[in-house]
């Protein structure tokens, strides 16, 4: 099934992902990432979930935009109130 993913921490040759809405915490070695994907912490992946195993497809291009938006918003606000 696929799913969205965030690497939430890189710890010395592993990404460590919350997958899904569950925010399901699970391990992947950075040598299994894709050659195009270049694993930062806070990035947002399209992952495919089989049994325990995690295939990461790509990166959620989609996701990490609304996300960069939101933390904006916030930050002008915070700026607009200590004005």
């Amino acid at each position: 099934m696929k799913v969205k993913a965030v690497i939430d921490r890189l710890v010395d040759d592993k990404a460590i992902l919350l997958v899904g809405e569950e925010q399901l915490e699970m391990v992947v070695l950075l040598s299994e990432f894709p050659d195009d994907i270049t694993p930062r912490e806070g990035d947002w992946l399209e992952v495919e979930v089989i049994a325990d195993t995690v295939n990461i497809l790509q990166i959620d291009e989609n996701e990490m935009r609304k996300v960069r938006n939101r933390v904006n918003l916030k930050l002008e606000k915070l700026r607009n109130q200590s004005k």
